[in-house]
């Protein structure tokens, strides 16, 4: 399976996001293993309220298998979530099943509610190839955000591109076992390059096999 993080490329965003995450939907908790959540959506809560974020209303865009938004459920926030692939919002079903989930494209969501927050993490807008579907991306945000709401997403940088993107490593979740082998060569990730990861996902079967 091949996992592409395109920088400026004219291709397919629903198609190359959605193929790659419905592959890597059994692995993905464990690719991320290690990633302090809490610690990391408790800064981002504080940056939030030194901006003047008001209420507990949350849409989590690209929301995955939950992680990015369970910090937030836990400390009392009221939580939408909406991802592109549904293998990944079946998990995150699993998880919590008390949020209200739903399949959509970042460029072009419908109203789900009027939030006080709207959070994008996890380099979901790195698969953002032009300003136009950046501006869509922004539209989708606005349109489900409260009249003093507040947007907070993250980007991965060159510097990620060129040490995480171009490293191997093997990552064993128990029943599922990922090998992550990074294809920038010689740490040479420019913009507007195309940086690729391969993630094999090994699935153990009943039988023992793999």
């Amino acid at each position: 399976m091949l996992y592409r993080v395109y920088l400026n490329m004219s291709v397919s965003l629903r198609d190359s996001a959605l193929d790659a995450y419905e592959s890597m939907a059994p692995g993905y908790d464990a690719l991320m293993r290690g990633d302090v959540y809490a610690k990391w959506l408790s800064e981002l809560e504080h940056l939030a309220r030194s901006y003047g974020l008001r209420g507990n209303r949350v849409l989590d865009v690209a929301c995955g298998t939950g992680e990015s938004f369970l910090p937030l459920l836990a400390r009392g926030y009221r939580v939408t979530g909406c991802d592109i692939s549904p293998n990944m919002l079946d998990l995150a079903r699993q998880k919590a099943p008390s949020v209200s989930l739903h399949q959509g494209d970042m460029r072009d969501l419908p109203v789900y509610g009027v939030f006080d927050l709207v959070t994008c993490l996890d380099d979901g807008l790195n698969y953002i190839l032009n300003e136009q579907d950046l501006r869509r991306c922004f539209a989708s945000f606005a349109r489900n955000l409260a009249p003093e709401g507040r947007a907070i997403w993250d980007l991965n940088t060159l510097f990620q591109y060129r040490s995480q993107f171009a490293e191997d490593r093997v990552r064993d979740g128990g029943a599922v076992y990922l090998g992550w082998m990074g294809q920038v060569e010689n740490r040479s990730a420019m913009r507007g390059s195309v940086v690729e990861v391969m993630v094999d996902v090994f699935e153990r079967r009943d039988d023992g096999a793999w």
